[in-house]
């Protein structure tokens, strides 16, 4: 090919374009414009625009910089560096799908003062590799009828960033977005969802694949009449140890196998009018080691907020609280649903909260333990509590056509009258009745296959203690040698079963159990004295208050009517016919 003087000096220009668009520079104390694709603006005169190129700013009089690029081109930098003094600059990626690579050292801020990168109408910056955002940077990604978004790739970071995410007032434009891809990491940022007075979304912050929230402080915020900003976790992500403040609508949502790690998630009290907040677990998703914080609305009628486990998610052990609401407003709710699991998480209800298990799939859920003094809707589903061992005291109520089991080492108090209908099992540990009025077991009969049932409150249905497989069943009632366990309906103590009668004889005092007829199929009975008294002989404590007008069914294994029991310093003599007749007592002898 010939080449003629007009190709040479094209071939002259596309050569010079390609020099001045390569290469580290610095923006200019006096730039001609605001451009950052105008040569003129740099010192030397060329376009940072190339994977080991940093863009570096110092003190400018021209302190706003736009780049705009056409379709399918992009910036890319290795970083963007302030200098100390700097002047405080805004950058804007401004339409046509302008995007920026940024794959090095990032944004490394050490002016002191705060920069800011914004997005707009389908400006983003792309952070790739290691890149991390230093100290006193915002980035903001508006509201915009295009798509004002900043991504993180594979292992990059939102360091110590603040990022704005702003809402937009109708479904035709787009709410600003953060989103976080492949090993990428929120850092130690500051993450403000920002919600929209309007019917539009908010703005939102997205993890996909194995990204994490890191340490991260994320604001999903609404107002008062509108929608709230949002996170979303999704295809195995993770809010590692992340922070979430869900503000009048806010909230955030867990799918496809997401986890939430050791974050802490406060749902806001909220105002009459405004929508409550809400925290959402769906499709093998999971609480882990989490801590949910549920608050009530703060108003008349005002929401409560919501937790919402559905689909085969998981508590895992999640420390999960729902409070009530105040001055009048609603109490929040934690709600298990569909086939979602319990696991060991750890409930805490109080005031006019809620646990709601009465739309699961039968026969219901298992939770690690129960304590507060809220509500518990069973619905007509099975409620297993104590799975991870502790102890706990539940005053509220326990309310429902369904059951309640006891597992675990630990120990259930239940201080208030319950009103559940189809029993109570207990397998393991204690279950302590310490109600003063009503049934602390509901109206259904209390079955103890394991461990001990005590306490000085009241049962309405019958009880029956051992289920014949040698699990160590006991009744235990009173507390500390002094008072007696009401039950209403029958007491039946079998082979396997144990009574333990505790005495006090430096108070001349001792537990009781009452019952509506008897019946002791060779069950054990067991005796101690916290005191170390000599009791007056003819002395008479009645073990077994028989309020049927029957007699007692058999006698205990090891105490035969009329055979003697050394119980500390006393010596006791067993009636069977004692007290009105047909009560189990124990006299004092010489």
């Amino acid at each position: 090919m010939k080449i003629t003087p007009n190709i040479f000096v094209f071939l002259l220009s596309l050569l010079a374009s390609q020099l001045v668009f390569a290469g580290s520079a610095t923006w200019k104390l006096n730039p001609p414009s605001d451009v950052w694709l105008s040569p003129g603006n740099w010192t030397p005169a060329t376009v940072p625009n190339g994977p080991s190129d940093t863009a570096t700013f110092g003190t400018s009089n021209q302190t706003s910089v736009v780049i705009t690029t056409q379709i399918n081109q992009k910036v890319e930098l290795s970083g963007i560096q302030f200098n100390p003094g700097a002047s405080a600059f805004t950058i804007t990626l401004s339409g046509g799908f302008t995007v920026m690579d940024i794959t090095g050292i990032g944004i490394v801020n050490n002016s002191g003062v705060m920069q800011n990168l914004t997005t707009d109408n389908c400006g983003y910056p792309q952070f790739h590799q290691n890149a991390t955002i230093g100290d006193l940077v915002t980035i903001t990604n508006p509201e915009s009828n295009g798509c004002s978004w900043t991504y993180f790739l594979d292992t990059s970071s939102a360091g110590a960033a603040t990022i704005i995410n702003v809402g937009s007032p109708t479904w035709d434009d787009i709410a600003g977005s953060t989103n976080f891809f492949g090993s990428s990491t929120a850092g130690n940022a500051t993450i403000l969802n920002d919600g929209t007075a309007a019917v539009g979304p908010g703005g939102w912050t997205g993890f996909y694949e194995t990204s994490s929230a890191g340490t991260a402080t994320i604001n999903n915020m609404g107002v008062t009449s509108g929608s709230g900003g949002g996170t979303f976790f999704d295809q195995g992500s993770t809010a590692d140890h992340a922070t979430f403040i869900n503000s009048d609508g806010g909230g955030v949502a867990f799918e496809r196998h997401s986890r939430a790690g050791y974050a802490t998630f406060t749902n806001n009290p909220v105002s009459p009018g405004a929508t409550g907040c809400t925290i959402i677990f769906s499709t093998s998703c999971s609480a882990d080691h989490s801590t949910l914080i549920n608050n009530g609305g703060d108003g008349a009628g005002a929401a409560g907020g919501y937790i919402y486990f559905w689909g085969e998610s998981h508590a895992d052990d999640a420390t999960i609280v729902a409070h009530g609401g105040v001055n009048g407003g609603n109490g929040a709710m934690v709600v298990f649903d569909n086939n979602s699991t319990g696991d060991q998480a750890r409930i805490d209800v109080l005031g006019n909260g809620q646990l709601d298990i009465s739309k699961h799939a039968v026969p219901g859920i298992e939770i690690g333990s129960l304590e507060g003094d809220g509500s518990v809707l069973l619905g007509a589903n099975h409620l297993t509590i104590g799975a991870n061992n502790l102890s706990t005291t539940f005053k509220g109520v326990i309310s429902g056509t369904g059951s309640v089991s006891k597992v675990g080492r630990g120990q259930l108090v239940l201080e208030n009258a319950n009103t559940y209908t189809r029993g109570t099992t207990l397998e393991r540990g204690s279950l302590v009745l310490q109600n003063s009025t009503g049934s602390a077991t509901g109206s259904g009969a209390v079955t103890v296959n394991g461990g001990a049932l005590s306490g000085l409150g009241s049962v309405a249905g019958t009880v029956t203690i051992g289920s014949g497989v040698g699990k160590g069943a006991s009744l235990a009632p009173g507390g500390k040698g002094n008072g007696a366990l009401h039950i209403g309906g029958s007491l039946t103590l079998n082979a396997d079963a144990t009574c333990q009668w505790l005495l006090n004889s430096n108070r001349q005092s001792a537990t009781q159990a009452s019952a509506n007829g008897i019946t002791l199929n060779a069950a054990q009975f067991a005796s101690a004295d916290l005191g170390n008294g000599a009791l007056a002989p003819g002395t008479v404590f009645t073990v077994i208050n028989n309020t049927a007008a029957t007699p007692i069914a058999g006698t205990f294994v090891n105490l035969s009517d009329g055979s003697a029991v050394t119980v500390g310093n006393n010596t006791f003599q067993a009636n069977y016919e004692g007290g009105d007749g047909n009560d189990l007592t124990l006299t004092v002898v010489p």
